[in-house]
């Protein structure tokens, strides 16, 4: 009986304990609160981030990680390529225990179209290290100058990740406003009739636009007589 207890407890102990999953941190990609319209068919706006970083051992599963532009917006693919930054958070030991077996400041190669970003990841942390991920050199712009866009980049692909949804977590958002001030247009024409000295019955509206036909709503400044 001893020996059969003590041959199961072996077994129990060559498997293993199951792997405690956190959730993990998402620090969203910034820099895209406020892309001009003026950028649509021009330059691109450049991002810092997003970060996704490990709370726990293998938080982050094996597969592939895809960032999707939301609709309106698109990435460069010209220019410095993106790459996704891998930084030992939290434990010690071999390089092969970090994501990809590669060594902290290592990074990975990102594979670019206009509305996606895609990473593989073959080799998850391992012995109580955990990694984060560092997107760098990702650039965006508006894929056309009305009507004004706002979304999400958001998270598809294979690999797992406890507290990351793919197509709802939020890793930046993208929001295009109007561009420089060209042209007064008239929205409301003033009375047809007027009087010498008497306010018009109905007053005129104008509104200040971009060379899109987008209303400037940012300017104070400007006085139109």
């Amino acid at each position: 009986r001893f020996t059969l207890v003590f041959l199961f407890a072996s077994v129990l102990f060559s498997v293993g304990m199951p792997t405690v999953l956190a959730v993990v941190t998402v620090t969203a990609g910034t820099g895209g609160s406020a892309i001009s319209a003026d950028t649509a068919g021009g330059s691109y706006i450049s991002l810092t981030g997003p970060i996704i970083a490990e709370g726990a051992t293998a938080d982050i599963d094996d597969g592939t990680i895809i960032l999707a532009a939301p609709s309106g917006f698109i990435f460069d693919i010209g220019g410095t390529a993106p790459t996704v930054l891998v930084t030992r958070t939290a434990g010690a030991g071999s390089n092969k225990r970090n994501i990809n077996e590669l060594a902290s400041g290592s990074t990975i190669a990102v594979t670019v179209s206009t509305t996606q970003l895609t990473i593989t990841i073959t080799e998850e942390t391992s012995n109580n290290v955990t990694n984060s991920l560092t997107w760098q050199n990702v650039r965006v712009r508006p894929s056309a100058g009305t009507p004004l866009a706002s979304g999400n980049i958001t998270k598809s692909g294979t690999a797992t990740m406890s507290g990351v949804t793919n197509g709802t977590t939020n890793l930046g958002t993208l929001t295009e406003v109007a561009g420089a001030k060209s042209q007064i247009v008239i929205i409301t024409q003033p009375s047809s009739t007027a009087t010498v000295a008497t306010d018009f019955g109905t007053k005129p509206v104008v509104a200040v636009r971009d060379q899109f036909g987008n209303t400037v709503t940012s300017d104070t400044l400007s006085t139109v007589s």
